[in-house]
């Protein structure tokens, strides 16, 4: 009697996909899909944000420029200001 390494470890999926009943495999498809669902929800939110920050830096440009140009804090402290911008950019 020769048997599987998975059913002589008692790891049969067979067996318990058998007895598995329908509407918990259903449930299981169900909630993947949710899942699924929520990520690609986030990607989006986050890719449009990023969309929308690349839009308003470039309709602004010339605002910016002009901000960096009247505080007249040489490279240093422009890099500086810049840095604590991309503090904020998360929020």
């Amino acid at each position: 009697m020769s048997r599987s390494l998975a059913a002589v470890l008692g790891a049969d999926a067979a067996s318990w996909i058998q007895r598995t009943s329908q509407y918990s495999r259903w449930a299981g498809s169900y909630v993947w899909a949710v899942v699924r669902a929520g990520f690609l929800s986030a990607v989006a939110v986050i890719a449009a944000g990023a969309l929308l920050t690349v839009v308003a830096l470039v309709w602004n440009w010339d605002g910016i420029i002009a901000v960096y140009q009247e505080l007249g804090t040489g490279a240093a402290g422009d890099t500086a200001l810049t840095a604590l911008q991309f503090g904020y950019l998360p929020t």
